[in-house]
């Protein structure tokens, strides 16, 4: 359905009776809900790809243009234009998905204003970590107050514009503080993955519990991202963490069978997703275990032809049972 009509409701409206004003401010009301419901089609690929085109662009420009403090009041201006605009296009011109990506774009900024705060009052917890290159590919534990301040801006916007994309953002900023508080306890590269890979497990495991409870509140468009960066953050721990016996190994293979039948349990492809990347990475080390074995590749394939078996029969069963109801 592209449009409400206004025939459509009239008819309703009077079949219910609803006045007029009643009746059009039900056709409203539907025709907003139906221009911002989530719906994957070209308009929208473009919005999230002119996006990311619109964020890359800016990353690129500071990356080679952080010379002197003219970054700070270009960084935000921008910030506020784009927030400006988002709530304009978000409340005024009633363009939810629009003025939310705005919004977002407004938040990826805060980062670097906090940097260029903290540089020009020469104010961090120790020593200065570099140039702002390094924020996106080196785990410290300076960068800790520029991801506090910009998921507390994050969770200010989102009270105002409920963007669900806006939790990409915040569940994307955990994952970085993540890395760098666990940098700054440690104080040490030493052993990093290890104490990364358990805070992984454990802050995945708590965006996906919450990833229930929002599925559950039928908020499945804030769900999904909290299902997304929870299932990453929980996937890589696992996958990360040192695994000195074939006996963790296996444990590993058991926990992405899980997910798999987590996949089917609450319908999440997220689950399968994950679930089968560990199935394959755990073949993937018997197979480099038992490399000069021809019987392994039959065993594999043996395997692998009953799991299809099995699917062909909970899709026969599942078509059955749809066609006696």
């Amino acid at each position: 359905m592209d449009s409400i009509k206004v025939e459509d409701v009239a008819k309703a409206a009077t079949h219910i009776g609803l006045t007029d004003y009643q009746a059009e401010s039900l056709r409203r009301a539907l025709q907003e809900i139906q221009n911002n419901k989530p719906k994957f089609n070209t308009s929208v690929v473009l919005l999230y790809l002119g996006s990311l085109i619109a964020f890359l662009s800016m990353t690129l420009f500071y990356l080679s243009n952080l010379d002197d403090s003219s970054s700070l009041v270009i960084s935000t201006s921008y910030a506020l234009i784009f927030f400006g605009s988002g709530a304009y296009f978000w409340y005024v011109k009633k363009l939810r998905r629009f003025g939310g990506m705005l919004a977002a774009l407004g938040i990826v900024m805060v980062p670097l204003i906090v940097y260029w705060l903290q540089t020009l009052l020469n104010w961090w917890p120790t020593h200065p970590p570099g140039d702002y290159r390094s924020f996106y590919h080196w785990a410290h534990g300076e960068w800790v107050p520029m991801e506090i301040c910009t998921l507390m801006v994050a969770g200010l916007v989102l009270y105002f514009i409920r963007f669900p994309f806006i939790t990409a953002i915040i569940y994307f900023v955990i994952w970085y503080i993540s890395m760098d508080i666990t940098q700054l306890l440690t104080g040490t590269q030493n052993n990093f993955f290890l104490y990364y890979s358990k805070v992984s497990v454990i802050i995945g495991s708590v965006l996906t519990i919450l990833g229930f409870g929002l599925h559950w509140k039928n908020q499945e468009d804030f769900g999904f991202w909290s299902y997304l960066f929870g299932m990453f953050l929980c996937w890589t721990g696992l996958t990360l963490w040192e695994k000195p016996t074939e006996l963790g190994f296996f444990t590993y293979f058991l926990i992405n069978c899980a997910f798999l039948l987590l996949s089917g349990f609450f319908h999440r492809k997220i689950f399968m997703l994950f679930g089968s990347l560990g199935v394959v990475y755990y073949i993937g080390h018997l197979a480099y275990i038992f490399l000069d074995s021809w019987m392994f590749s039959y065993v594999l394939g043996a395997v692998g032809f009953a799991i299809i078996i099995i699917a062909a029969f909970f899709i026969r069963g599942r078509a059955s049972c749809q066609i006696r109801s």
